[in-house]
């Protein structure tokens, strides 16, 4: 039984080695990102940005739409430049529905 035991130790220890290299590599993986505009302006703002940043990217057109392909970051890279990104562009999520009104203080 110890033998046993010890096979099935071994053996979750190399699934769980395995599930962490994939992980990582996963992460690391360089990634093509798009972004899609039908405003022409908010286009060159994207790529005047990935110009000033140094980013390597491709813009197709058509169908009156602009599609921005952003090559080579990993995945927490392009996390990063597109929070900073619509940061300096202020762009935000759009609300849907109304606010509540917050009770006033007793």
């Amino acid at each position: 039984m110890e033998i046993e035991e010890k096979k099935k130790l071994e053996e979750e220890e190399r699934l769980k080695k395995e599930a962490k290299e994939r992980e990582e590599l996963k992460h690391n993986a360089k990634l093509i990102t798009k972004i899609t505009t039908e405003s022409k302006r908010m286009s060159g703002k994207f790529i005047e940005y990935l110009n000033q940043k140094r980013i390597f990217y491709i813009v197709d057109f058509s169908d009156n739409i602009y599609t921005i392909q952003i090559y080579g970051l990993t995945f927490s890279e392009t996390n990063k430049t597109i929070k900073r990104m619509a940061k300096q562009q202020h762009l935000k999520k759009r609300m849907k529905g109304k606010r509540e009104r917050k009770a006033p203080a007793a």
